[in-house]
């Protein structure tokens, strides 16, 4: 396989190989201390939970105020002042408001869901 060349991982402390009993993993390559670095990636995805998005920037995850305001657009969302106030930031979360409106008021005939949970509750197959 081609050395990983990725600057945030440490090639001289791991490396990714395949194992005949628990498949493909991350191995270190030599003793490392605890507490030591070796992968710094940003998340493909970070999402609160449903208990969390009254408490936590849904950006940034950081805990909020209890007095932080929701989304004017979803009611669902809450973002912390630095979130507010970036437009990368802002761009994150434009991508889960539009669901999340939709969640709160669905179109005309389908009851509107408390929780995204519900959602995934109800598309789980029977």
């Amino acid at each position: 396989a081609a050395p990983n060349n990725h600057p945030s991982v440490r090639p001289d402390m791991i490396e990714v190989r395949d194992t005949d009993r628990a498949g493909r993993g991350v191995f270190a390559v030599r003793r490392l201390k605890a507490g030591t670095e070796v992968v710094r990636a940003l998340p493909a995805a970070a999402v609160c939970n449903d208990t969390a998005l009254s408490s936590h920037c849904c950006v940034c995850l950081s805990p909020l105020p209890t007095t932080t305001p929701p989304c004017g657009k979803c009611r669902t969302s809450r973002l912390c002042g630095r979130c507010a106030a970036s437009p990368a930031a802002r761009l994150v979360h434009d991508d889960e408001c539009q669901a999340l409106a939709l969640l709160r008021s669905p179109p005309a005939g389908i009851a509107p869901l408390e929780d995204t949970r519900s959602l995934r509750q109800q598309q789980q197959p029977q």
